[in-house]
């Protein structure tokens, strides 16, 4: 059975107890709370790495900005307008035409047609030797006849992003499965 003590009895044998012992003690308790803590840091620190490396957002590839003045669009996602590339130089992959995000309705090795997730409309594009495919699932990248990410991975009902080429609207130059 245990004794109880009350609060002055317990001092009055902790001022008894030689001064050693009593920071003995007191230091015991300083370090397993410094770590502890060390410990729960290490771990805190580990988990965001982790987190960041499993959870990268990818970009779309070469995506114009949508509400660019120089991009008018008649609603079928494909912009009209003559605005600059995609790059902040102006010279980049880029296109003047907005990129269209939908599913696939059909593809081969040299086209895929896609159906607008924002108008409903239809549209294809030619696929080239210089067309990129990558994957934002997978972080994987290749081109559309050979590699990783070759128009073989693509399927009837995946969701892309397809992004035409600013020389000739009706080629796709870059297309991305799974986008964010």
């Amino acid at each position: 059975m245990q004794q109880h003590m009350s609060g002055e009895e317990y001092r009055k044998i902790q001022l008894e107890m030689p001064p050693s012992k009593r920071n003995n003690a007191k230091n015991a308790k300083t370090a397993a709370v410094g770590i502890a803590t060390v410990v729960v840091l290490g771990v805190c620190i580990y988990a965001g790495i982790t987190y960041q490396k499993y959870n990268q957002v990818v970009p779309p590839i070469n995506t114009p900005k949508q509400n660019s003045p120089n991009n008018s669009s008649d609603g079928d996602g494909v912009s009209n307008g003559t605005g600059s590339g995609g790059g902040a130089d102006g010279n980049s992959r880029g296109t003047g035409h907005s990129s269209v995000t939908g599913t696939v309705t059909a593809i081969s090795a040299t086209s895929i047609t896609v159906q607008s997730s924002e108008s409903g409309n239809a549209q294809t594009l030619a696929i080239t030797s210089n067309t990129s495919i990558s994957d934002a699932k997978t972080q994987s990248f290749g081109d559309a006849s050979s590699g990783q990410n070759s128009t073989a991975n693509i399927h009837i009902g995946d969701k892309v992003l397809v992004t035409p080429d600013a020389a000739n609207p009706d080629q796709a130059i870059g297309i991305l499965l799974n986008p964010v």
